[in-house]
This record gives structure tokens, sequence and C-alpha cells, in this order.
């Protein structure tokens, strides 16, 4: 699913992030998965600023439900990405898409 996240078509980048967050979601050891939040978390930075409006919309979609399920005791490991995302998450504020901006 990592490897879908650089592929060069919209639909399967798009497919990849709805698989992870819906893998994500349905983990039973929710406690084990703060580092790996951490990875994808990283591995979101460059779609974030896709040129794709539906790419950069899952994106944040799928970066806010990281942060959301979240367990307090990993949250300073995701301090670092939040601070490198902050001026992307600004400038989306500022998009002509809704999509993006209410993701």
């Amino acid at each position: 699913m990592m490897e879908g996240l650089k592929a060069e078509e919209e639909r399967t980048v798009k497919e990849a992030i709805r698989a992870l967050g819906n893998l994500l979601s349905r983990h039973r050891k929710k406690s084990y998965l703060g580092s790996c939040y951490v990875r994808i978390a990283e591995q979101l930075r460059p779609l974030l600023r896709d040129g794709r409006e539906g790419v950069r919309a899952a994106a944040i979609g799928l970066f806010g439900k990281l942060l959301h399920k979240l367990r307090p005791r990993h949250r300073s490991q995701m301090k670092e990405q939040i601070l490198s995302h902050m001026v992307s998450f600004l400038l989306h504020l500022q998009e002509t898409s809704l999509d993006v901006v209410e993701s």
C-alpha cells in the first residue's frame, strides 16, 4: 500500500490512501501503531503538495485521521510531522477547491 502512494495514476494513489485509512481504523492493537502513524505521515508529505486536488484532499484527510487516532503518549513523536506540514496546511486554507479545504 505504501508503494501505491508513489504511483503516477491519481486513482491508484487515492485508493492506497483509502486502504491505509481503512486498515489503520480496523487494527485491533492500536497502542502499537504510533510509530506506524509517524512513518505514514512522512510518506504523505509530498502528497500534501501534489498538483491533483483529489490526492491533496485524500492526503489531508488521512493525516487528520492519523492525528485523531494517535494515543497521547505518541503525540510527541508526531509533533515534528505536524510542524513540518504546517505551511502546507496553512496554504491549503487558501485553496480554491472546496474538497481540499474541507478535508
